[in-house]
């Protein structure tokens, strides 16, 4: 479309790179948002705004227009992931957050996204039907409460007590007492300060934490997508690479989640990243080699790199959410 090739060949991979600039600007303010104005709306805000975005891109009438909305999709899909997880682990104990991070929701995603490529082809039905997927979650507005702990961090305890009565009534069990709560609350001095990432700076330990926390999301991130958005390098089909490379990561999900809860978040995470390395590594090594079959063997390491990588993110969103209170989580 719109003459991409020859000397214009360079143009779908600055779109991408735009779409990763908005994703990157969103990271940073979404975390701000949604500790000001909850977790609920931001989130619900991004679904809203994922929708619209991937709709009009498909009445795009040049590559400037198109890659103007692919910027907003990446926008709306920071606010989405920097908030979805943190306000899934608000309500769950700590033992069971692996098992939260385990549901394959991405993965399965990716593998119906890989199947609909094969099914559709045109790019515009592509971003008609993307965009009309996320709409029916909007419904959940009304299921699914505010974060009780974003509630009583923002002092607003008589909302935080609705929503745990809500939670304990579906449970079937007795509402907690939250006077203990209220009373931490009352000899705080900090209850109405607004943070910022500043305050990660102000203290050794979570800065610390941030540098550490922010290097391996960064190395996840580079070996995530560089796998994703490099499928088309793989021998064989490309729809089927796409499904396969996905639908691995649905097993790998239950896997990290069972080592998480056995010997750790760090451990697991570390163990995950080697095997990542190890099929990265051998992807480089193979290459350099002519022999029957070079492709299939590639691929087998592809695939295990990109196990091994979901595995170890799927580790770092569980470290990265306990490494902070909940004011600046």
């Amino acid at each position: 479309k719109w003459g991409l090739v020859c000397g214009e060949s360079w143009v779908p991979g600055v779109i991408i790179s735009i779409q990763m600039v908005g994703l990157l600007t969103s990271g940073y303010l979404s975390g701000q948002l949604s500790d000001l104005f909850g977790r609920r709306l931001i989130l619900f805000l991004a679904i809203l705004l994922n929708s619209i975005t991937n709709f009009a891109a498909a009445f795009s009438s040049s590559w400037q227009m198109f890659a103007g909305f692919r910027f907003l999709i990446g926008f709306s899909c920071g606010l989405y992931l920097a908030t979805y997880l943190t306000y899934l682990i608000e309500f769950t104990p700590q033992k069971y957050r692996p098992m939260v991070q385990a549901v394959p929701s991405w993965s399965l995603g990716a593998a119906a996204y890989g199947l609909l490529s094969w099914l559709l082809h045109d790019w515009r039905y592509l971003q008609m039907v993307t965009g009309a997927f996320g709409l029916p979650f909007l419904a959940c507005w009304i299921l699914i409460p505010e974060s009780f702990r974003w509630l009583v961090s923002h002092k607003k305890i008589d909302k935080a007590k609705e929503v745990i009565e809500k939670i304990a009534k579906l449970n079937r069990v007795a509402a907690p007492d939250l006077k203990e709560i209220e009373v931490a609350l009352q000899k705080s001095h900090t209850v109405d300060r607004k943070y910022t990432v500043l305050d990660i700076c102000r203290h050794g330990y979570l800065l610390k934490r941030a540098a550490i926390v922010s290097f391996a999301w960064i190395a996840m991130a580079y070996n995530y997508y560089g796998i994703s958005f490099g499928v088309d390098k793989l021998s064989g089909s490309l729809y089927l690479n796409m499904f396969i490379l996905s639908v691995l990561e649905i097993p790998g999900a239950f896997l990290s989640w069972f080592f998480m809860n056995k010997i750790g978040r760090r451990k697991s995470y570390f163990i995950f990243t080697m095997l990542s390395t190890a099929g990265a590594v051998a992807v480089g090594v193979t290459e350099n080699f002519e022999f029957t079959n070079q492709g299939s063997v590639i691929n087998g390491f592809a695939f295990l790199t990109k196990i091994g990588g979901g595995m170890a993110w799927s580790c770092v969103f569980i470290i990265t959410t306990e490494s902070y209170p909940t004011v600046l989580r």
